[in-house]
């Protein structure tokens, strides 16, 4: 969960991730978003409880009508 949006992906480790988002989405994050560190919700498979890791986008790779987005993180917490 990124700013109220659901995101997926296949690709995460404890440095960081990719995330797959829409295009058009990803333009309307960046403009809520602005230069703020963003704070990321993550939801593991048969976990409970959600982690939250502040993560810097490192990189945003437009793929056809998705944009791949490489996320470095910081400090991570959970609830």
């Amino acid at each position: 969960d990124l700013a109220g949006a659901q995101l997926h992906t296949t690709n995460v480790s404890l440095g960081g991730m990719q995330v797959e988002i829409p295009t058009m989405r990803y333009a309307g994050l960046r403009a809520v978003l602005g230069d703020e560190i963003p704070e990321w919700r993550i939801v593991l498979p048969g976990q409970p409880v959600p982690l939250i890791v502040r993560g810097h986008i490192r990189y945003a790779d437009r793929i056809g009508d998705d944009t791949l987005v490489g996320v470095a993180f910081g400090a991570w917490h959970a609830y």
